[in-house]
């Protein structure tokens, strides 16, 4: 279970991206020592069928997480060190080393216990691998029970047996008459003076009492100490020197019966060593994936999808800058071999360069990345940076040796599959001769497709990748009306170096800019007036395209919200239709009973039959009544609305009215009402009172069909922790809508505290939801500021 990597990964590349710190920080995510030491040892993945197993069983573990059953409360003490010790004959562990295992078991079946609960929960997850693995933790909870039955949790052994009882009751009983013998010799009137104090003292385990050296003659024993001064003697008298060899002796005794125990406890142990040690070996590895999952969830990291050449970043963050973070998009397409950035210094060049170096490192170590869904990285075969000062004083390597060295182990080693870095491209020489070499470079790089990104300051290495197919372009963003730099990456246009600039930001005397910009040839001038023109371009159409999403969201919401209002009056009106329908039903089988008498009347009588057809077209109309309102709700139900532009013309059979009473169209008058026509008379009606009738199945009709559903029940206590802001508020919009559905006006969002991201978005969102009556922070006893309140406003 532990991944070894078969790819190329060198100490230097790791050092320079700081991945030690990712996994020191993923380590204390761990419950055990043992899987903290497990998770340090594990190398960078480059099977990907490792890969996949524990990306796979990290995501599964978050769900559980998630889930919204507490996590238990564990305690693992280092177990490990006692294995070396029990594969010896004769050990014999101690009490508290005992208790330590016996706590490890404990807390393993506990987390066992709780991870199948949420497997077999709504979650489903028991054909996973990650239901694999736990069932491979063996059930040793007979063996902590038997420690535990035997020692304390601190290590103390319990009075477990009769013998241990009967000795411990017996050295109670001596040292019980020890201490009446002291008194009496200390409190006896004869001798009271002879004392120099009237408490006993220890002297190696032995009761003895402080007798006075002057009065040596007048109490017979042994005497075992004397006070640095020489006046006091400590003595044990005869008859307390027989209790107390009576005492050692029962202590030893004890002892061995403990020891027995020990040994005889210790011996149970190690008839399990075997099932111990995997114990062990699965939590431990089962510990890391904890760490992974805990780790995702803090961070708002997503699962990368796996691509074929493509490394695609959306707001991807470092991991190690914490809310200073600038969120970056990065693109390298598939048919795209080289990404070169360039910028002014200080603007995040190398920043961007690290942050895609540690995202991909972190992904092959089997983690999901601090970056947004939709984000893609290949399968690397190798890792290899070249970023900072290289100059070795000891090796007598200046900066640019230095950079050509680490260049040349990375040709050695890399290849078509590995991801290559290189930072500063051509610093450190003659410019001219420092470009030449960095463009070979990139092509070499090309020619073997090897992906790789690089950032540069020099124009021509900028002309060259903007003049070759398999090369891309990016810049840092620079803005010039702060003279600063955004940190955000520009796709396409390679950025200038804004060194006259950030020079007089900083103070440089103008005397000095301007005669530097005398210095630069109409050439260069042209090209950084062309590079500009671009930026505010690219600028403008940044500012476009943020509108136009805007737009769209907002079209979207309306939408939404539309929706949602005809989803209500639909329901509405189909309680209606279901009360009159009710109604009308009890209506018909009265009517029916009274009809019934009245025709069998009729058969007596000297009624007409005239009048009895009259009775009987009645009744039928009553039923057609009832029929064309069940019909009516059958099309409510099934979402279909028959469309206001193409239903209505002349001569289209129509009901009318809350009576739909059958008529036809005559004309469209103004204001969208009809003329219409019933068997005997003419009327104005509104569009919205008119329902086109049934006709026969081979009657054309020309309707559409728009149906507008919200599947699910809403949630009282939503839980949207772990996930990313846009995620929860898509979420949050699906909650409110099941929620108005349902009638189901109050209910909490659990966003937790972390570093407010998805409270302050949530309660962004709340503020300016018009079907939001209200909003607050639950009771610090029900959570506080880590869960939302909600109020909806009730409908009319």
């Amino acid at each position: 279970m532990e991944h070894r990597s078969n790819g190329k990964i060198d100490e230097h590349t790791l050092k320079i991206l700081e991945f030690d710190r990712i996994v020191a920080e993923l380590s204390s995510y761990c419950k055990t020592v043992e899987g903290r030491q497990l998770l340090l040892s594990q190398d960078i993945i480059f099977d990907e069928n490792a890969y996949e197993d524990i990306l796979g069983k990290a995501e599964d573990y978050r769900k559980i997480l998630l889930c919204g059953i507490p996590f238990p409360d564990l305690d693992f003490p280092p177990v490990e060190s006692y294995f070396l010790e029990l594969e010896k004959e004769n050990t014999v562990l101690e009490g508290k080393e005992l208790a330590n295992i016996g706590k490890y078991i404990r807390s393993a079946m506990k987390l066992k216990k709780y991870l199948v609960k949420c497997i077999k929960g709504e979650l489903s997850l028991q054909d996973s691998s990650l239901a694999f693995l736990i069932g491979e933790l063996p059930d040793l909870s007979h063996l902590s029970s038997a420690i535990f039955s035997i020692v304390e949790p601190d290590g103390k052994i319990k009075d477990s047996t009769p013998e241990l009882k009967a000795i411990k009751k017996k050295i109670q009983n001596t040292m019980d008459t020890i201490r009446k013998l002291a008194a009496k010799y200390l409190h006896s009137e004869e001798l009271r003076k002879c004392w120099q104090s009237d408490v006993p003292t220890q002297r190696e385990g032995r009761t003895v009492l402080p007798l006075k050296s002057e009065s040596r003659s007048r109490v017979k024993g042994v005497v075992h100490d004397i006070s640095s001064s020489g006046a006091t003697l400590f003595i044990e008298p005869l008859d307390i020197l027989e209790k107390n060899n009576q005492l050692v002796e029962e202590q030893n005794e004890y002892r061995r019966e403990v020891f027995r125990i020990l040994t005889k406890l210790t011996g149970e142990v190690k008839k399990e060593l075997f099932l111990l040690k995997e114990l062990v070996r699965v939590l431990s590895f089962l510990d890391t994936v904890h760490a992974r999952a805990r780790y995702t969830i803090d961070h708002g990291c997503k699962r990368s999808e796996k691509s074929v050449g493509e490394i695609k970043l959306i707001k991807a963050r470092h991991p190690l800058l914490g809310r200073k973070a600038v969120p970056i998009d990065l693109l390298i397409d598939s048919n795209a071999d080289i990404l070169l950035i360039s910028g002014p210094n200080a603007g995040g060049k190398t920043v961007t360069l690290k942050t895609v170096g540690l995202l991909v490192l972190m992904n092959q170590f089997g983690m999901e990345i601090p970056a947004d869904e939709g984000s893609k990285l290949p399968f690397f075969d190798g890792i290899y940076a070249d970023i900072g000062d290289e100059q070795s004083i000891e090796q007598s390597l200046s900066t640019f040796s230095g950079h050509m060295s680490r260049i040349n182990f990375i040709i050695e080693n890399s290849t078509a599959s590995s991801l290559v870095l290189l930072d500063e491209l051509g610093f450190g020489t003659d410019p001219e001769e420092g470009s030449a070499l960095a463009i070979a470079l990139l092509d070499y790089f090309s020619e073997r497709n090897t992906k790789v990104i690089a950032t540069t300051h020099h124009g021509a290495i900028k002309n060259y990748a903007i003049s070759r197919d398999r090369f891309r372009s990016a810049s840092m963003e620079f803005d010039l009306n702060t003279l600063s730099p955004t940190y955000r990456v520009i796709p396409e246009i390679p950025g200038e170096s804004h060194a006259l600039e950030i020079a007089e930001r900083t103070g440089v005397r103008d005397e000095i800019i301007d005669r530097a910009r005398g210095y630069l040839s109409n050439c260069k001038s042209g090209t950084s007036e062309l590079l500009n023109s671009l930026w505010k371009k690219q600028k403008e159409l940044l500012l476009q395209e943020d509108e136009l999403k805007k737009r769209e969201e907002k079209l979207k919401e309306d939408t939404r919200k539309v929706d949602l209002m005809k989803l209500q009056l639909r329901q509405r009106d189909d309680e209606i239709k279901r009360g009159e329908i009710s109604e009308l039903k009890r209506f018909l089988d009265t009517s029916r009973k009274e009809l019934e008498n009245l025709v069998r009347e009729l058969r007596e009588g000297e009624i007409t039959r005239k009048k009895t057809r009259g009775v009987k077209e009645f009744i039928k109309s009553v039923e057609e009544r009832a029929r064309i309102e069940e019909m009516s709700i059958e099309k409510a139900k099934d979402g279909t609305e028959f469309s206001e532009e193409k239903n209505f013309k002349p001569g289209m059979e129509v009901y009318i009215g809350k009576a739909k009473t059958r008529a036809k169209l005559i004309r469209e008058e103004k204001k969208g009402k009809w003329l219409v026509t019933t068997d005997s008379l003419k009327m104005v009606v509104s569009r919205e009172d008119i329902m086109p009738a049934l006709v026969d199945s081979d009657k054309d009709v020309d309707f559409e069909v728009s149906p507008v559903r919200i599947e699910g029940k809403p949630d009282y206590h939503m839980d949207v922790r772990g996930q990313q802001l846009e995620e929860a508020l898509n979420n949050v919009v699906t909650q409110i809508d099941r929620a108005i559905l349902s009638g189901l006006y109050e209910f909490c969002i659990i966003h937790g505290k972390g570093e407010g991201v998805l409270q302050r978005g949530i309660h962004e969102y709340l503020r300016n939801n018009s079907l939001v009556d209200d909003y607050y922070f639950s009771p610090p006893e029900m959570g506080g500021f880590g869960k939302t309140v909600v109020k909806l406003k009730k409908s009319n």
